[in-house]
């Protein structure tokens, strides 16, 4: 396995994804779902020219502090590229911004000090769209909040150059969500896929630039 400064060969890069449930919804979506729906629903998102294994641990209503917990699992997998998307659920839970900022760094850095682990990307808490009706309740300075996340870790970032921040971009839009505002609907879906498969491209590159 790979270690940090070896050389890294295409197609011999474990990639791992972790965090909650858009994890777990994504890896049902292209381990099960299949082609037929989207020309990236396969178990490695047709990225088998740079990544011989991708890994996704994905767990509905997980939270940083479960993430925390969990680490021995990430560390099992020996991972040399790793995708984070967490926060949401923290900040649905009143969590303040600029902690939930810090303790994200504060894995990622742990991530980073893995033998196996070259890069590691933070994604771009996504947005949450308030419904009347839904069982979700989303905080009022929901946005505010998620963009002072992003604007924390960014900054908290700035001087590594093995962890990078990932915007999520063109996922914003109330017609990407399903009924709940809160997870993916099947168009959502397909865009998030894509984003995070652009961010695992991203770090692959990240990767053979420093070997």
């Amino acid at each position: 396995m790979a270690t940090a400064g070896s050389e890294t060969p295409a197609g011999r890069l474990t990639l791992l994804i972790v965090g909650h449930s858009f994890v777990r919804r994504m890896q049902q979506q292209v381990c099960f779902s299949g082609e037929m729906l989207h020309k990236y629903y396969t178990p490695n998102l047709c990225l088998s020219d740079m990544f011989e294994k991708v890994i996704f641990l994905g767990k509905g209503g997980r939270t940083l502090d479960g993430l925390f917990r969990e680490f021995g699992a990430v560390r099992a997998e020996a991972p040399n590229v790793v995708l984070i998307d967490i926060g949401t659920n923290d900040l649905g839970n009143g969590c303040v911004a600029e902690d939930l900022a810090e303790g994200i760094v504060e894995f990622a850095r742990k991530l980073t000090a893995i033998p196996s682990v070259l890069q590691v990307v933070i994604c771009h808490i996504l947005t949450r769209i308030p419904k009347p009706s839904g069982r979700f309740v989303v905080r009022h300075d929901f946005e505010v909040a998620r963009h002072t996340v992003s604007d924390t870790v960014v900054r908290l970032i700035s001087n590594f150059d093995n962890i990078h921040f990932w915007p999520h971009r063109k996922l914003f839009d109330a017609k990407n969500f399903a009924r709940d505002g809160v997870h993916m609907s099947a168009t959502g879906m397909e865009k998030y896929v894509s984003s995070m498969r652009k961010a695992a491209i991203h770090a692959f590159k990240r990767c053979q630039k420093h070997v």
